[in-house]
């Protein structure tokens, strides 16, 4: 049966609704509309007298990368398998107070050894309340929603403060370092550089026309159409926003990809590390330990044995007609020239 047009518009906002609405999400708004002021005491009292401005014993740790790289699986399995902090759905209803988010869950949430691999476009709470969030709520309370792209130079101090405070106290406190999954951070390295100086960045990469169609995919599926933007905007979005929507899409991968690989290339080698998700899914082990002993300067050689049954997505995910189109403007790039 053929929808409406009336009916189909409806459908793409229950979609789009659907995806603001996440049960973390809900639950963060009524913390915040609701007991706010008394987490605010209550964090106060984590950072009293504590001095954020010396350098961390640990350090946080970012994955990066262009959408739909496997950045969500990736990160589902180190959450897993190594001894970090990251921030569960639990911990993103508490999002504004992370000291005391922690706390309350290691008070009330029984975690799991390890959580399912399930994932909706980086939304993992079908995973369970102990598995890790993107949380892109916590970046946006000192960082803008609609520009992704940002330096040094768009740094605040309140925003250095609130950032340090609310990941080098946990750090220390649980003597474990810190790790991120959110991809807007491979366009904000400097920014976060400047507020972590002892920031680690793992850059996760995939084959390019495997993201171009699950980008073009993710556009459909959310927004009913693959003319609307989707996910990261690089710094070049103006200029790819007059484009067609495949040129759009390829030229998204390409500048965020070549943003992030010029920020690591002023990076110490200890602070960075590029992997790919083919590899990753060929041999989850190695990926791990070689994670392992990236993270962890302290312990070296670590061995993992675990068995997720990955397989590389890979192969035509679209028509022909679009296989061949987005293959076309593929070829127009030099993607070599941005290689380490």
């Amino acid at each position: 049966m053929k929808l409406s047009p009336l009916f189909s518009i409806d459908l793409n906002l229950i979609k789009k609704l659907r995806r603001k609405l996440r049960p973390p999400g809900i639950y963060a708004r009524v913390v915040d509309l609701s007991v706010s002021p008394f987490l605010d005491a209550r964090e106060r009292k984590f950072v009293k007298g504590l001095d954020v401005s010396e350098p961390a014993r640990h350090a946080p740790v970012f994955i990066v990368g262009a959408p739909r790289s496997g950045s969500t699986m990736f990160y589902q399995i180190l959450a897993n398998e190594l001894d970090v902090l990251y921030i569960s759905n639990f911990v993103h209803v508490f999002s504004s107070w992370l000291n005391t988010a922690f706390g309350l869950e290691n008070k009330w949430l029984r975690k799991k050894k390890r959580y399912p691999l399930t994932s909706s476009y980086g939304g993992t709470f079908s995973a369970g309340w102990g598995a890790p969030s993107e949380c892109g709520v916590f970046w946006y309370k000192h960082m803008p929603q609609e520009k992704h792209f940002l330096t040094g130079e768009d740094l605040s101090l309140d925003a250095q403060m609130f950032f340090r405070r609310s990941v080098r106290i946990p750090m220390s406190t649980y003597g474990k370092p810190f790790l991120f999954k959110n991809m807007n951070a491979g366009q904000r390295i400097d920014y976060l550089k400047r507020v972590f100086p002892e920031a680690k960045f793992i850059f996760i990469k995939r084959d390019v026309l495997a993201m171009a169609q699950s980008i073009l995919k993710a556009r459909k599926d959310i927004y009913g159409s693959a003319h609307t933007w989707w996910s990261i905007k690089p710094k070049e979005f103006q200029e790819l926003a007059e484009k067609e929507p495949f040129a759009q899409i390829i030229g998204q991968i390409f500048y965020i990809e070549k943003q992030i690989l010029k920020d690591f290339s002023s990076l110490e080698e200890k602070d960075r590390m590029v992997l790919s998700y083919e590899a990753l899914c060929a041999d989850p082990n190695a990926m791990i330990s070689k994670v392992s002993d990236f993270i962890n300067e302290d312990v070296k050689d670590s061995k993992y044995d675990v068995d997720y049954g990955l397989e590389a997505s890979s192969g035509r995910k679209c028509s022909e007609e679009d296989y061949a189109r987005l293959q076309e403007i593929i070829h127009t790039y030099n993607w070599t020239t941005y290689d380490l």
